[in-house]
Order: structure tokens, then C-alpha cells, then sequence
């Protein structure tokens, strides 16, 4: 029998099959099981406070979990989570402890995770970028309307803006959310309206200066890869405050947060990533060898181990 059964993608259903074989047919090996959810059923209420979602699959969700408390008390199943606030927010509504395992990235096969002095050639504007299918959890309507206004009042900025939008899609009321023409004519701009292929995003994201990740409240437990491969090069990243992103981008590297329902606090954000991006490159490079080593898959291999 195996040291550690790792059961890397959990759903609810799942739990329905994982416990009988737990409690019956591991019940008398020294096997350990480790399940890891990357998604659960929890939402924000009108104040803010996580709480379990209104659906019955959540409810059974925890009533599951609650189940799983003997065997994780005894360390006979370890319950994993991919952020530190997702981890907390389970333990706390559940009543059962979840563990922090960072989200695991292969840096040794990436394209280029060489970490340089970002400081621009030639006093060219900075290039700032978002990438990744438009929505609206990413903030990408948001960031459309952010940048329009910084660069209405700012047209000399020194920075430009490449923002992918491959599609249009519909907001949290419904509505279909198009990108800008006015952005798409404006020399400042670069639309990309296609999926990166090959080492395409590779050679994108080495020649970005500054991440632009408004990402919402859906980020306030999920991870996002993007701020984990921008923090490994020592990239300034800036986010919305209350994610996920905000904590790591505050830990392993520089990041500028703004209030994610407010244009004109995402436009400050902007504002100051451009004027203060000699510091933000220093400390985001400072800190881009933590990063890589938090996130690396031999870290998460050893937090396996340890179970």
C-alpha cells in the first residue's frame, strides 16, 4: 500500500466514495489521504463575511467534511487548500482543519524565469499588461474604463497598455461588456483579441513591465497563476485589495492594491505603478527568488512528504 494517497482536484461528490474507502478499506493500513480543493461552495454575504453558499451540494459539502473530523484529527486524512484565506475560511465553517499547500508552478520549464532589471532602455514607456480571456470577475470592464480615463487625463504618461480580449462577455447584471473602440484606435493600446500560442505569452509576459490584475471578490480565496509567474520574475503586479493577490503580491514581491469597485481608485493604482516603478522593480526582484521558491513544485512535493 502507498505511504500518501493525493487526490488533487476534489469535488462534492467525491467525498460520497472517499469516506467509506477511508473508514473501511484503509481503515487498517498506515495509508494517509490528502485531499486537495481547489474550488469549494462559499460566497460573500452582502457584508463581506464568507459563509457556506445557499445551495443543498454545500450543505452536503460540509456535513461531509464533518464526517472527516475523527480521521483528520488522528492525521489519517489531510484536507488541502491552495490559499491561505480559503484554508482558514473552510476551517473556521466547518469546524475541521484545512491545510495551506501553495498552488505548485514548474518554473524549470518555463520559457524564461531569468529575474533582471526591468528598469526601461532608452526612457521608453513602461508597458503595462493584462492577460488572459476577458471577464468579468477579472475585472475587465473595469480596467477598460480605468484606462481610458488615465490616459484622457494623462496622454503623456510614459506608458503604453496591451490588454487581451479575446471576447466580449456579460457583466454580474447580465449585460454583454464590449471592448472599448475609443482603447482599440488609441496608439497607446494594443488589443490582443486572440489566444497566445506556443511561447507566445512566454515572450508577452517577458517583455511586460508591470502585471495589471483587477481581479474581483471571486479572488478573495482563489489563486491566480498569473500573479504567481509575474511575482517569480520580479514583475510589480497591481491588484485588487481583499484577494488573494493583494496578500501574495504584500509577501513575495511589490504590488500597488486599489478599491476593485472604483474606477477611479484603479486609475490611482495605474498612476502610481508608472511613477514609482524604480522601487516597485527593486523590491518585486528583491523578493522574486521567495516567490519561486514558495510556489515551486519541490516546495509542494515537501509539504506532501511531511504528511
Amino acid at each position: 500500500m502507498p505511504d500518501l494517497i493525493f487526490v488533487p482536484t476534489v469535488l462534492v461528490h467525491h467525498l460520497a466514495g472517499w469516506l467509506p474507502l477511508v473508514r473501511r478499506k484503509l481503515r487498517s493500513v498506515p495509508t494517509r489521504v490528502l485531499l486537495f480543493f481547489p474550488n469549494t461552495p462559499l460566497e460573500s454575504d452582502a457584508n463581506g463575511q464568507l459563509r457556506l453558499a445557499g445551495e443543498p451540494t454545500a450543505k452536503l459539502f460540509r456535513w461531509y467534511i464533518r464526517r472527516f473530523a475523527p480521521e483528520v484529527a488522528s492525521g489519517k486524512v489531510v484536507l488541502g487548500a491552495e490559499t491561505r484565506p480559503m484554508a482558514k475560511a473552510l476551517s473556521d465553517i466547518t469546524g475541521v482543519s484545512f491545510t495551506y499547500l501553495p498552488h505548485p508552478v514548474d518554473f524549470s520549464a518555463e520559457a524564461s524565469t531569468a529575474v533582471v532589471d526591468n528598469l526601461p532602455e532608452n526612457n521608453r514607456p513602461l508597458l503595462c499588461g493584462a492577460y488572459g480571456a476577458a471577464r468579468a470577475d477579472k475585472g475587465s470592464d473595469l480596467l477598460q474604463k480605468a484606462v481610458r480615463q488615465l490616459l484622457e487625463e494623462s496622454p503623456e504618461i510614459p506608458a503604453k497598455f496591451a490588454l487581451q480580449w479575446i471576447k466580449d462577455f456579460r457583466d454580474e447584471h447580465g449585460n454583454m461588456v464590449s471592448c472599448d473602440p475609443w482603447l482599440r484606435d488609441h496608439p497607446k493600446v494594443e488589443v490582443i483579441d486572440e489566444y497566445f500560442v506556443g511561447d507566445r505569452y512566454r515572450e508577452q509576459l517577458n517583455k511586460t513591465d508591470v502585471l495589471l490584475l483587477p481581479y474581483g471578490n471571486d479572488y478573495r480565496l482563489r489563486v491566480s497563476r498569473v500573479v504567481i509567474e509575474a511575482l517569480a520574475q520580479g514583475k510589480p503586479v497591481v491588484v485588487g485589495s481583499g484577494t488573494t493577490l493583494e496578500d501574495q503580491g504584500r509577501e513575495f514581491g511589490a504590488s500597488v492594491a486599489f478599491d476593485n469597485k472604483s474606477v477611479d481608485s484603479l486609475v490611482q493604482a495605474l498612476q502610481a505603478a508608472v511613477a514609482n516603478f524604480v522601487q516597485l522593480d527593486h523590491r518585486a526582484r528583491h523578493h522574486a527568488a521567495a516567490a519561486r521558491e514558495h510556489f515551486s513544485v519541490a516546495t509542494f512535493r515537501n509539504i506532501l512528504l511531511s504528511h
